[in-house]
């Protein structure tokens, strides 16, 4: 299965433009956004999402509570929902933990925790969250901004991949236990992320398209 994912567009038209142009030139079963679509129009998140097919989606911690409200009743929104897809399943948890720019979709990690511990995740599972875990390609110059909720969850339930933005600074993939976490990078600096999985490994690219 191939996978186009993006995080973190933040209301950018122009990289918006050159992401879908070279989102048509990719062969891909499906897409994921990863929340921070936009900080304040509903009529952007929506556009985005409907410009993919079999488009899954989450919230990040700056859609205010009326976009995400109406969002959630878009196909492909799976904020505490799993979706089957094919010989896999889809599991989503947006929003993010504390930051210090004391955004709208900020939750304390216990409750993360807390709400996640509740999802049917497994061996299967494509996990979707805004966050990275903690201590995972997640250091700004405040220090690491991860969830250790999510990092728990990972160690705990051992899903297949986790899929995470939030943080603009940094985008790779590396092992946590038997997860491969692959840290998406902003879509606002024309940038994407093309992931292969097969039934022996998961490898993923890091792609800048044209400004």
């Amino acid at each position: 299965m191939k996978v186009f994912a993006i995080s973190d567009l933040h209301d950018e038209e122009f990289a918006r433009e050159q992401i879908i142009k070279a989102y048509k030139q990719e062969d891909v079963d499906l897409a994921l956004i990863l929340g921070d679509t936009t900080n304040i129009s509903y009529s952007f998140l929506e556009e985005t999402v409907k410009s993919f097919d079999n488009c899954f989606f989450i919230p990040g911690n700056n859609e205010p509570v009326p976009v995400v409200e109406k969002s959630s009743v878009l196909p492909g929104f799976v904020h505490g929902k799993r979706v089957e897809f094919g010989k896999y399943n889809l599991v989503g948890f947006g929003y993010s933990p504390p930051t210090p720019f004391d955004t709208v979709g900020e939750i304390p990690e216990d409750k993360i925790y807390e709400e996640m511990k509740k999802l049917p995740i497994d061996s299967k599972t494509i996990l979707l969250t805004h966050s990275p875990p903690r201590d995972i390609l997640d250091w700004t110059k405040n220090g690491p901004a991860g969830s250790s909720a999510i990092l728990r969850i990972i160690e705990e339930k051992k899903p297949l991949a986790n899929f995470c933005g939030h943080i603009h600074e940094h985008c790779g993939w590396k092992k946590v236990d038997h997860t491969q976490v692959i840290k998406v990078p902003a879509a606002k600096n024309y940038q994407y992320c093309i992931v292969k999985l097969t039934d022996k490994n998961i490898t993923a690219d890091f792609i800048t398209c044209g400004r």
